[in-house]
């Protein structure tokens, strides 16, 4: 599937490439490790092309990681730095192309960027904030602009979304995450006081006899 959607394989055409990249999503629907070992592929080839239909595609499948549980509270989730190359080319994505006039790919395309800045980033409100900043900028130089004022209105819309969903569910969740790991260090090291008083106690009842003879 990779070769077909990366078109390493010869003669492969701009729709297999895109039904390769909608099974990818699918099947990291399921093992979301596929997608996590793959994400600078999807980078390249899925953002760095301008069809925005692939780009949603390729955001939808990023969303997939998600779906990754962690095998226990000491595995933080997956997440990217903010200057990672993901978040510069969705943020040149969502401002270059806001006033492409004859792409009606845009809204699907910015709600799942969105959710994948939200998703993947360690800081993504600090993200959301600067895209919010660069689009009011846009609007500023172009008010006359009813494509551009809509456009904006729906992201930054998105973002505010987003931002509460961010507080309301990962925030809280990585600090049940952090009690959680606190809680079994605590456990761990009683067990471990535990033992080492066993072994002093067992040490000592052996020693005994051979002190009284």
């Amino acid at each position: 599937m990779w070769q077909f959607f990366t078109k390493v394989i010869p003669e492969t055409t701009n729709e297999t490439s895109r039904s390769a990249l909608v099974l990818i999503g699918m099947v990291g629907s399921i093992e979301p490790s596929l997608i996590m070992s793959n994400v600078n592929v999807l980078v390249e080839h899925g953002l760095e092309n301008r069809d925005l239909k692939v780009a949603h595609d390729a955001c939808l499948a990023l969303t997939k990681i998600s779906n990754a549980k962690p095998s226990g509270p000491d595995q933080p989730p997956f997440k990217l730095a903010p200057d990672h190359e993901l978040f510069s080319k969705l943020e040149k994505l969502l401002v270059d192309k806001i006033d492409a006039k004859d792409d009606d790919q845009y809204i699907p395309m910015a709600q799942q960027a969105i959710s994948v800045l939200y998703q993947l980033s360690d800081n993504p409100d600090v993200l959301g904030g600067k895209l919010c900043q660069v689009l009011a900028q846009k609007m500023k130089n172009s008010p006359k602009s009813g494509l551009i004022l809509r456009r904006s209105f729906f992201v930054v819309g998105h973002i505010a979304v987003c931002q509460l969903n961010h507080l309301d569910c990962q925030v809280f969740g990585e600090l049940k995450r952090r009690n959680a790991l606190r809680e079994l260090t605590k456990e761990k090291e009683r067990v471990k006081k535990t033992k080492a008083k066993n072994r002093r106690v067992s040490a000592f009842g052996t020693e005994s006899p051979r002190t009284a003879r």
